[in-house]
C-alpha cells in the first residue's frame, strides 16, 4: 500500500486535479471556432463583386468574423483559467483552483469585473480558511445530446461541485466526473487533518 506524498514527507508538493472533459470541451470549441473564423476571414475577402448579393457577402462575414474572434478569445480565457485544474500548494498552504463558482459576499460583488469575469480567472485561497467542504450535484444541458436529437429528458446531463466556505468566502468547483470532484475533497481532507489519509493500493 502506497500513501500519497502530502506536506508532512514532502513540503514541496503540489497536488493537481484537472477535470480533462472540461479542458477537451473547450478545445473542441476553440478549434471549432477557429475553423469557422478563418473560413469567414476568407469568405469575405474572396467574394467578388458583380452582383448586389456579392457585395453584401463581402461585407456581412467580417462582422460575424470579428465576433467569432471575440468568441474564441474569451474560450481561450476561459481554457487556460481551466488548464491547471485546482491545485493545492504545500510550500505555501493555499489552494489556487478556477473561477466560475465563486459566491458574492456582498452587493457590490455584482458590479465588480473580477467577479463579473470570474469564469476566465484563478483564484487563490489559504487552507486553513477552508473550514467546512461539501460535494453537491446539479444538472445541467447538453448541447451535445441536443444536437444528436436526444429525447428532452434525456437532454440533460450531471456535473459534480465542490463547495468549501470559510472566512474565505464561499466557492463552488464543478467537475464532470464524480471521482475527480472526490479526488479533490480528499486532498483537502487530508491536507487539513479533516478526516482519513488518501491512499492508494
Amino acid at each position: 500500500m502506497l500513501v500519497s506524498k502530502f506536506p508532512a514527507v514532502y513540503p514541496e508538493h503540489r497536488y493537481r486535479v484537472r477535470d480533462p472533459r472540461r479542458l477537451l470541451i473547450s478545445a473542441f470549441r476553440v478549434t471549432v471556432l477557429g475553423i469557422g473564423i478563418f473560413g469567414l476571414w476568407v469568405w469575405g475577402s474572396s467574394s467578388g463583386p458583380g452582383t448586389a448579393a456579392n457585395a453584401a457577402l463581402a461585407q456581412g462575414p467580417s462582422v460575424w468574423a470579428i465576433l467569432g474572434t471575440v468568441a474564441m478569445i474569451l474560450e481561450l480565457l476561459y481554457l487556460r483559467a481551466n488548464w491547471f485544474g485546482a491545485v493545492i500548494d504545500f510550500s505555501t498552504a493555499e489552494m489556487v483552483y478556477p473561477g466560475g463558482g465563486v459566491s458574492a459576499n456582498d452587493f457590490s460583488d455584482y458590479l465588480r469585473p473580477r467577479y463579473l469575469l470570474q469564469r476566465f480567472l484563478r483564484f487563490r485561497v489559504a487552507l486553513r480558511d477552508i473550514r467546512s467542504i461539501r460535494g453537491s450535484n446539479r444538472k445541467v444541458m447538453s448541447y451535445s445530446k441536443v444536437f444528436m436529437g436526444a429525447s428532452p429528458r434525456k437532454r440533460n446531463k450531471t456535473i459534480f461541485g465542490l463547495s468549501f466556505v470559510g472566512p474565505c468566502g464561499a466557492a463552488t468547483i464543478w467537475f464532470h466526473d464524480e471521482g475527480k470532484r472526490d479526488e479533490l475533497r480528499a486532498a483537502i481532507q487530508q491536507s487539513n487533518r479533516m478526516g482519513r489519509p488518501v491512499t492508494i493500493t
